[in-house]
């Protein structure tokens, strides 16, 4: 897996929904602005967060909201509804989030001392 941070657009509504053990989560679709003008391009994103993180989200966030966030990435395969494989699409993680614009941070457990600190992480 890999660490990414970026920047996006929300693309969908947030939804609260809990798993067969009864934690809350959410995900969301999240777009990347790439290049400029001729080269300009889209890249998207499926970002899933757990408990106090989900809850945060839903209560904030809508879509077109404008969102910094940071997890770990990782590529994974995408089934039709018959079981069958379709494609592969980007699954993020979530461990950080906050609005694109504003100095406010969300932190999780997963944190390290110092990112709570304001420093950067590796």
């Amino acid at each position: 897996m890999a660490d990414l941070r970026t920047c996006g657009l929300v693309t969908t509504d947030l939804e609260m929904q809990k798993s067969a053990r009864g934690t809350p989560y959410v995900r969301f679709m999240l777009r990347e602005r790439l290049g400029y003008g001729e080269q300009l391009r889209y890249q998207f994103f499926e970002v899933w967060a757990w408990g106090a993180d989900a809850e945060n989200l839903v209560k904030e966030v809508q879509k077109g909201s404008r969102l910094w966030v940071r997890g770990d990435l990782e590529l994974v395969d995408t089934a039709n509804q018959n079981g069958g494989p379709t494609g592969k699409r980007l699954k993020l993680k979530l461990r950080q989030w906050d609005f694109s614009r504003q100095g406010r941070k969300r932190f999780t457990g997963a944190d390290t001392p110092q990112d709570r600190r304001g420093g950067r992480g590796p």
